[in-house]
């Protein structure tokens, strides 16, 4: 059951939001910092179901 965006747990949901964006500035998260995330654009090169599947280019 998905309680993302129930009434009831929207102060848990807040409070575990909170706790991992400290988490990802404490470890210098570079999508928390604003920065470009280098490994969103690292090749794959495992098994790939869809042959036409591509890692975006970088911007």
């Amino acid at each position: 059951m998905n309680l993302a965006g129930n009434p009831e747990f929207a102060v848990i949901q807040k409070k575990l939001a909170s706790q991992l964006q400290t988490h990802l500035v404490r470890t210098k998260d570079p999508r928390a910092l604003g920065l470009e995330a280098p490994w969103d654009y690292y090749p794959y090169y495992g098994l790939r179901r869809n042959k036409n599947w591509r890692v975006d280019p970088k911007p």
